[in-house]
């Protein structure tokens, strides 16, 4: 037992190794798999980790509108099965809760049109906040360098 403590240090990275060889192996077992729970589909390995040796930005934006574009399909998806069930349960309501529902999902509606139009108006104060920032920016950096 003596011995054990005098090589403690080998005795925590021989748990460190351990742990993390099992972390790997649960990992590697979950890689390419398909997690479905409810109404979505996950999924469970990220792809993007085999390209990170590689240096072409190309091949790396390509990678990444591929992600975009299914991530937006997978949300698309959510919604039209998240309607689907609310429509559903919609037919089972009382007329006054059917009215209470029309009236809560046409106020959701209109505060995300006005967070939509919102967003609008951040994005384009910001980008002249920037684009003010640039100038000067740009202005020091040229003066300095001279």
């Amino acid at each position: 037992m003596r011995r054990i403590w005098r090589h403690k240090l080998l005795v925590i990275a021989g748990s460190a190794i351990i742990f993390v060889s099992i972390g790997t192996v649960a990992w590697a077992t979950t890689s390419g798999q398909t997690v479905t729970g409810g109404a979505t589909t996950v999924a469970a390995a990220d792809t993007t980790a085999s390209t990170l040796g590689s240096n072409s930005t190309a091949t790396l934006r390509g990678q990444i509108a591929q992600a975009k574009q299914a991530l937006k399909q997978k949300r698309d998806q959510f919604l039209k099965q998240q309607e689907a069930l609310m429509q559903h349960l919609r037919a089972d309501m009382t007329p006054a809760d059917q009215a209470l529902y029309d009236q809560l999902v046409a106020t959701a509606k209109q505060q995300r049109d006005a967070v939509r139009q919102a967003c609008d108006k951040l994005k384009s104060t910001l980008k002249q906040l920037r684009d003010l920032r640039n100038k000067y920016l740009d202005a020091t950096t040229s003066s300095t360098s001279n």
